[in-house]
């Protein structure tokens, strides 16, 4: 049954979940909104990686506002890190805690997501090992689904978008913003990789989950509103994408984790091989024909560098928000 239900509009939250937001310099009108709508579906927990005074401040607020409790980290973390102490800190204060709901601060989440997630779960656990289940985005700016993937053999991956009427299916990897992950799990597979910092650090765990068993599926009948990137673009090969249009330093560590990616054994073959046509198209979009392609070109490069010797964490670089 339904954690969640609405009574003259009137959300119960639900205790089964806690929501884990994490900010740097967001935009304040789509964290207001974001804040609001998650902490009617649970209990919420904001941690702040090093936002600007004059932002923290909108951010404070806001939390007060909705009630809701905030971590400020003090410097920027990156995204991994800060998921981890949020998730830390929720566990702490609700011990019977089942799942952590992670978003990122550029998310929009439609009424009832939370039991919906729920119900997802709980259906496909009685089927099988179930890591984390996750909505599919949409980008609103590009007007376009973002689809799961999942594989087809050894080197295919197949793109997914599902449909109204459809059940949860399996997938091989889910956003980082909107994902519902098993408390149970992140105890059994470990919490995200800080080392990466930012970028693929979804992936990672996604594969790292399933390495150990577990499976992940999505829900098509849950849509959550998504901005990837700076703005985004939608362009035609074969169906309709979404590109984000990201700054040569979020490109840098694209490059940089996607080789680390490379280099480990459980990152499954057909992974790998999308990453590096992926990679090759980036490179020609944004260092070659891009407004500020030799920024882009030198960062791009800076970071395939670097992720074939293998250093990680946090570079010199500045990061912009997602």
């Amino acid at each position: 049954m339904s954690n969640l239900s609405r009574k003259k509009d009137v959300f119960v939250k639900s205790t089964r979940t806690a929501a884990v937001i994490v900010t740097f310099n967001p935009d304040i009108v789509i964290l207001d909104e974001l804040i609001s709508a998650a902490s009617e579906q649970c209990p919420v927990w904001l941690v702040d990686n090093g936002s600007e005074s004059v932002c923290l401040e909108a951010i404070e607020r806001s939390a007060r506002r909705c009630e809701v409790f905030l971590l400020k980290l003090g410097d920027n973390l990156g995204i991994a890190a800060a998921q981890n102490r949020g998730i830390c800190a929720a566990q702490q204060s609700m011990p019977d805690l089942e799942f952590i709901l992670t978003l990122d601060h550029d998310s929009s989440v439609p009424g009832g997501m939370v039991s919906s997630l729920e119900h997802a779960f709980d259906g496909a656990a009685r089927r099988a090992k179930v890591a984390a289940v996750g909505p599919i985005l949409y980008d609103s700016r590009a007007n376009v689904a973002v689809p799961f993937h999942t594989r087809r053999g050894v080197f295919v991956y197949k793109r997914l978008h599902g449909g109204d009427g459809e059940v949860p299916f399996e997938v091989d990897g889910l956003n980082s913003s909107g994902s519902l992950l098993s408390v149970e799990a992140l105890h059994s597979v470990g919490l995200f990789d800080e080392e990466l910092f930012i970028d693929h650090v979804e992936t990672e765990w996604c594969f790292r989950a399933k390495a150990a068993g577990y499976r992940l599926y999505g829900c098509p009948r849950v849509r959550m509103v998504h901005r990837m990137g700076i703005d985004a673009r939608k362009y035609w090969l074969f169906g309709w994408h979404v590109w984000p249009i990201r700054p040569p330093n979020r490109h840098y560590y694209i490059f940089r984790n996607s080789m680390l990616l490379q280099r480990r054994a459980y990152i499954p073959v057909a992974w790998k091989l999308l990453n590096i046509g992926k990679l090759l198209l980036t490179f020609l979009v944004f260092g070659v024909a891009g407004s500020n392609s030799g920024a882009q070109r030198l960062q791009m490069s800076r970071g395939f560098r670097e992720g074939l010797r293998g250093p990680k964490g946090k570079s010199a670089l500045s990061v912009s928000a997602r």
